[in-house]
């Protein structure tokens, strides 16, 4: 059976829940150092002026809260307490966990999350919650910067998953490997097969969504099926598992690689993935949603390669 975006399940956001979902308040203010006169010299610096838009945050916290990042001036990351031109745009963004033990978060480095590994490359199951690459809000709790310590020299990621889908994570190690690790995902020369569970129970046993897909007019980071607007996606459902004590587990293999898309895709069959608050997913601790197996050809020894998630690294939601 095929499915289309003309007859997909309508999307109607949650911008509650979805605000919820990230990890950090992301605050953004003009500062005027004449608007704040009255306060001369105390809204010169940066804390100074972060201190008078912030109140709810403790003053003497933000020499740490700098030190380990999140903090911008005119789009610049700012570690320490600078001197502010007479304008400036300020962000920062507050985190929703401890900042002082920000470890206690984030999942660690573990190198028996390494489940395929030789001098070219290698493969990481990486757990939800943690993010592939820096971002705006911290830079060392992530999947990049730990394999870059692991590996001594910088890597390459052809592909990343979502900080809270968890899953295969191919990266090269090794300068020769970079651009045709790069062309293999590029020229969709790899198989990429995911899993899911829902709480819904579909009547089909196989199924594929065709849409395209494009950014949603009210949020910036959500996608939804529109049948003018943006790229072709393509996915092909199949039912593993009907509904039982953990959901109904679908296996879902992308043919093309769009932002969100198995998300979109299962929210339009009416499918939403358990976990997921941006599509409307039943509420639970973790996305039920992993990148389980990747099936490629080596770029360098032409070798067949079929990796799946080790069963001692699997979710519980994925059981046997």
């Amino acid at each position: 059976m095929i499915k289309t975006a003309e007859n997909s399940v309508p999307f109607k956001p949650d911008f509650e829940r979805i605000d919820a979902t990230f990890i950090t308040k992301h605050w953004d203010f003009r500062h005027d150092f004449d608007t704040f006169s009255f306060h001369k010299p105390f809204a010169n610096t940066l804390i100074n002026a972060l201190t008078l838009h912030l109140p709810h945050i403790p003053p003497e916290s933000w020499p740490e809260r700098l030190a380990k990042s999140g903090a911008f001036i005119n789009g610049v990351q700012s570690h320490c307490d600078h001197i502010l031109p007479s304008s400036a745009r300020l962000e920062y963004y507050e985190p929703r966990y401890d900042y002082r033990n920000p470890e206690l978060f984030f999942p660690s480095f573990d190198p028996d999350c390494i489940c395929y590994e030789d001098e070219f490359l290698l493969v990481y199951v990486k757990p939800a919650k943690l993010p592939c690459v820096p971002g705006r809000e911290q830079q060392y709790f992530n999947l990049r910067f730990y394999l870059e310590q692991y590996v001594g020299r910088p890597i390459h990621m052809p592909s990343r998953l979502d900080m809270s889908t968890c899953g295969l994570v191919p990266v090269s190690k090794h300068p020769i490997m970079h651009d045709p690790l790069q062309q293999i995902f590029q020229k969709r020369r790899i198989a990429k097969v995911y899993r899911l569970n829902t709480d819904q129970t579909p009547e089909w046993r196989e199924m594929e969504v065709v849409s395209r897909i494009t950014k949603h007019p009210s949020h910036p980071v959500l996608r939804w099926s529109n049948p003018d607007e943006g790229k072709e996606a393509r996915t092909l459902f199949t039912v593993l598992r009907k509904r039982g004590p953990a959901g109904t587990l679908i296996e879902a293999k992308p043919i093309t690689g769009r932002t969100h898309q198995i998300r979109v895709h299962a929210h339009s069959l009416g499918l939403p993935i358990i976990g997921d608050n941006f599509y409307r997913g039943t509420t639970a601790s973790t996305l039920h949603l992993a990148c389980f197996q990747l099936s490629f050809i080596h770029p360098l020894s032409h070798e067949q390669i079929t990796i799946e998630i080790p069963q001692r690294l699997r979710p519980d939601w994925l059981g046997e």
